[in-house]
Parts: structure tokens; C-alpha cells; sequence
């Protein structure tokens, strides 16, 4: 028996006596040689040819795994990981999924394209909350990353981790607002979707999310098309869509919520589902803008616009009845008929209530779809007779966004079409000149 011997670690690293770290060791360390570690004795055993080999004779088999590369580990970037896990979700509006970029990080170990995208994107955002605008090494990660995910795309040897990694790189361009490249991006991880199977065209000439696509792919998937929805309200001379559209499907993103959403959160279940599907009906509501849009700048829309006016009518009563179902259910949800306090004005207390942030996201953003849809049907702003459930959105949305006083910021956009649906008749501030008599 070799005899006790005290590490040279004790005099430098134990502080003040602490027995934690009075280490000592008898002899050689166990599981250190092959004789003692499987794992490290099956790394040099060949991968036999013989398929006629029985199994039993065979010692178990584990891969060579490759290591983790250590090139441009900085000190500065020591934080990124447990800042990506913990903080990053929270910055893209991803709450309730405490574990989901834990799992994305720890599928980064084997794949050094996607841990130098979630370095890259920690780094811009924990540099963008100490006030900075950009990061240095933001760019450093991602240009590192580049050549080997541009040759796996090539070889066609891709995995879902480098799915994620394109994702990721798609939400940096919109972060960094290069929306020409955000939208490169977008299409890659279209093609990149298909090839692997997890996005299907169905007969309709739409498009699903297989039942094969793992929890963490539907997730990026949700984020892309939330991130697409963002960009194509500028409309296609601003950004063209990037994502195909899609069928009104819950199925997948229940899949998803099954694997990640957190078990102490189960009641934001039902709204986090609304806000996947309004994410969706918001996309189809976006390809179809884009659609008429094209239709009313063609040479030939003046001989067939009735014609085709009747056509943009039908089709758009179809996504609008959509809106219109999911409105009712979260409306019968959370409407309030009464109140415990007095109410003077008209925004004292709204007729929307609820604590939970995402259900008045929910409830906001689909008034504002329900606006959107009646204003790319018919295009005269301000109240409509064809429409005139747009007024009544307007108020709610304005109502629900009152009762969130202190979040007036990131509702900004929504209340610019309740702003829409309130206009007058000439919102350039042009009048006729009959009205400038009087």
C-alpha cells in the first residue's frame, strides 16, 4: 500500500485551514488508467468491421468524442454561459421555459458552431444591459463560427444544434438590425428545416411541423416566426417574409410546452398556446397583406378591380373569422362586468383584467391583428362601415394597454393601430376645399 501523501495543493489553495480542502490522496487516484476505466479503455478499441460478430462478445463501444475547441476563451467571456441559461430568456421574452436554453447550451458542448452563436448573442445582450451598443466579441464568436457551419450546410452533415445556431444568428441581424441578412438567415433555416423533415408543404400549399421535430427545433421555430411577424409589418418593400405560411396547428407547440414549460407555471399553459396561435394567424395575416398588396399594384387592377376586390374580400373574411373566434375565447376568459372600485373615467378600469402579463400581450396583440386584418381588406382608415368591430378593437386595446400604465413602451406599436382605427378621413392632413370654407 502506497503510503498517505499530502497534495502540494493544501499550502496554496486550503485558506485558513479549511479541511474541505486538506486533500490527500492514497496513492494514484482510482479510475485513471484503462485497466480501471471503461471509458477510457473502449477509446482505443477499433470499431470492429464484422457484422457476424455476436454482441455479447463484444466489450461496449463508446465515440471518440472531439474536444470542446479553446480557441478565444477570454476571461470576459467566463459569464456568457450561465448569462445565456439564465438571463437570455428573459431578454426575448421567453419566460416560463426555465430549462430551454440550459438544454440548448449543453447541446453546444459537442457542437462548437452553436456554443460560439450563444456566446455571441450572451455577449450582445449583457453588453447591451451594461449600456453598451455592441460588443467586440460578439462579432469575434460569430465570425469564428462561420466557416465551419457554411461547410457543414454544404456536406449536408447539419444536426439540430447548428438549427439553433442559424436561429440564433437570425435574432442577432434583427438585434443588430440588418434585416437583409435576418432574412438570409431565415431562408437557410427554412431549406435547413426541410432537409431534415421537421417542415412539410401540405396539400393546401401551407405548411406543418412534423411530429418528428423535436421540443427545442418547435421552440426556435415559434421564436423565428414571432421574429419574421416583427420585420413584415413594415411590409415587402421594408422586409420580405422569410417563413413559409403555416397551418393553424396546436399540436406542436404543445409538444414543446409538454418538455419545457415550468411545472410551478401550469396555469400559463392556455396563454402561452394563444400566443403561439396568434403568432400564426399574424403570419398568415402578414403573407396575405403582401399578397393584395401585390394585386392592387398590378397594371390590370383597374379593369378587374371589383373582381378582385370580391376575392381579397372573401379570403380576408376567412383569416379575419380566425381572429375573430380567438378573440371571443380570451375575451369569455378575461373580461371583468364589474368593479370593486369606483370608476369615474373611462380608463379608470378597463373591461380587460388580468395580473399576468402574457394575457394582456395576448389580449393586445390580437386586437391589434383584428385591426390589422380590416385595415388590408379595406383600406380607408379610421372607423369603417364595412368593419365596424375595428373601433370596438381600438377601445379594447387602448383599455387593456391603460390598465399597464407603467409598460407603455413596449405596447407602442400596438397603440399605433388603435391610432389607425381612430383617424379621421385625412390622416396626410389634407382637406378639401369645401372643408377649408367652413
Amino acid at each position: 500500500m502506497a503510503s498517505i501523501q499530502s497534495t502540494s495543493y493544501d499550502s496554496e489553495y486550503s485558506g485558513a485551514g479549511d479541511p474541505l480542502f486538506q486533500t490527500h490522496l492514497e496513492g494514484r487516484p482510482p479510475y485513471t488508467t484503462a485497466e480501471t476505466n471503461i471509458f477510457i479503455r473502449a477509446l482505443t478499441i477499433p470499431i470492429p468491421n464484422d457484422e457476424t460478430l455476436e454482441a455479447e462478445y463484444q466489450e461496449p463501444l463508446y465515440r471518440n468524442l472531439r474536444s470542446p475547441d479553446n480557441y478565444l476563451e477570454s476571461p470576459s467571456d467566463e459569464h456568457l454561459p450561465r448569462y445565456f441559461i439564465r438571463k437570455y430568456g428573459s431578454d426575448t421574452g421567453t419566460m416560463g421555459f426555465p430549462d430551454i436554453y440550459g438544454v440548448m447550451y449543453a447541446q453546444s458542448f459537442n457542437n462548437p458552431v452553436l456554443r460560439h452563436a450563444c456566446l455571441a448573442v450572451a455577449s450582445f445582450w449583457a453588453g447591451r444591459r451594461a449600456g453598451h451598443i455592441f460588443t467586440h466579441r460578439s462579432a469575434i464568436h460569430i465570425n469564428f463560427l462561420l466557416p465551419e457551419l457554411q461547410r457543414v450546410i454544404r456536406s449536408r452533415t447539419f444536426d439540430d444544434g447548428h438549427l439553433c445556431a442559424v436561429y440564433l444568428l437570425m435574432t442577432f441581424a434583427l438585434d443588430t438590425n440588418r434585416f437583409r441578412v435576418m432574412q438570409k438567415h431565415g431562408e437557410g433555416l427554412v431549406l435547413m428545416l426541410r432537409h431534415l423533415g421537421y417542415l412539410q408543404t401540405t396539400a393546401s400549399g401551407r405548411n406543418v411541423i412534423s411530429e418528428h421535430a423535436p421540443p427545442l427545433v418547435i421552440h426556435v421555430w415559434r421564436l423565428a416566426l414571432r421574429d419574421d411577424n416583427m420585420c413584415g409589418f413594415g411590409g415587402p418593400g421594408y422586409y420580405k417574409l422569410s417563413l413559409p405560411p403555416m397551418e393553424i396547428s396546436e399540436e406542436p407547440y404543445e409538444r414543446c410546452m409538454r418538455s419545457f414549460l415550468d411545472q410551478n407555471r401550469q396555469h400559463l399553459k392556455d396563454i402561452k398556446l394563444e400566443l403561439f396561435l396568434k403568432d400564426l394567424l399574424t403570419h398568415r395575416l402578414l403573407h396575405f397583406q403582401n399578397k393584395v398588396q401585390s394585386l392592387r399594384s398590378m397594371s390590370a387592377y383597374e379593369r378587374t378591380s371589383t373582381s378582385l376586390e370580391h376575392h381579397i374580400s372573401r379570403q380576408g373574411h376567412v383569416i379575419l373569422n380566425e381572429i375573430e373566434q380567438q378573440r371571443q375565447k380570451i375575451s369569455s376568459a378575461y373580461s371583468r362586468t364589474y368593479s370593486s372600485r369606483q370608476v369615474n373615467r373611462f380608463l379608470d378600469h378597463p373591461q380587460f383584467y388580468t395580473r399576468i402579463w402574457d394575457s394582456y400581450c395576448l389580449f393586445i396583440y390580437n386586437s391589434q391583428t383584428y385591426i390589422h386584418a380590416t385595415l388590408v381588406i379595406d383600406p380607408k382608415l379610421g372607423r369603417s362601415d364595412r368593419f365596424p368591430g375595428r373601433t370596438l378593437a381600438a377601445v379594447d386595446l387602448c383599455r387593456a394597454v391603460a390598465a399597464r400604465e407603467k409598460h407603455l413602451t413596449p405596447q407602442a406599436a400596438s397603440l399605433c393601430f388603435a391610432g389607425l382605427a381612430f383617424m379621421n378621413d385625412y390622416p396626410q392632413g389634407e382637406i378639401s376645399n369645401g372643408g377649408a370654407d367652413q
